[in-house]
């Protein structure tokens, strides 16, 4: 709880970011005290959170995101959703470009994940933003840019690899915290049926 801070109130920023609430949630997920319903909406928020960690633009702080810098796509202005911009083109239309159902993208993440020996690694939350931190930047465009095949052939691979990271990187966080909770169940186990 915030110092000073009535729990649940306006002022109550805590725990306000995605940094902060992924581990906030993976705790809830693991928390055995709580409803399943409660466990559940944990895990999807975790899910989600860690989905949008990897992407560089949910970490990035101009232009809300990236959602301030109109783009063309391919050369047209608009998108589904309104005019494109910068944060949606990375959101969804770079993957919709690669034109692959639910099926293949998984089978061609499953087989990257394996031809590279991709590993989870050690980092956190705080060290998963900061990445899509650099790569934001790195791969910023000024406003009215357009979208091409050049910045696509650049960019589809790094989407590619944060995808990739993001399941390996959620299921590590899952399995960790599983593990802890049957360990401990495990020491508070006296034998007796």
């Amino acid at each position: 709880m915030q110092p000073g801070v009535t729990l649940g109130s306006k002022a109550d920023k805590w725990r306000d970011c995605v940094v902060d609430r992924i581990p906030y949630n993976l705790e809830r997920v693991g928390d055995t005290s709580l409803d399943t319903a409660d466990r559940a909406v944990a895990l999807k928020f975790l899910v989600h959170f860690v989905g949008d960690e990897h992407q560089p633009y949910h970490a990035y702080g101009l232009g809300r995101g990236a959602n301030d810098i109109p783009v063309t796509f391919f050369g047209e202005e608009k998108s589904k959703w309104g005019h494109h911009e910068l944060h949606e083109v990375w959101d969804d239309g770079l993957i919709d470009h690669a034109h692959r159902d639910d099926a293949q993208w998984l089978a061609m993440l499953e087989k990257q994940i394996a031809d590279k020996h991709l590993e989870a690694g050690d980092g956190d939350s705080v060290t998963w933003a900061t990445e899509s931190q650099a790569i934001g930047g790195e791969a910023l465009v000024l406003p009215g840019a357009n979208i091409d095949q050049a910045y696509a052939d650049k960019y589809l691979p790094v989407i590619e690899t944060r995808l990739e990271l993001a399941g390996l990187r959620l299921a590590k966080l899952l399995n960790a915290s599983f593990a802890a909770k049957k360990k401990a169940a495990t020491a508070n186990d006296d034998g007796r049926p």
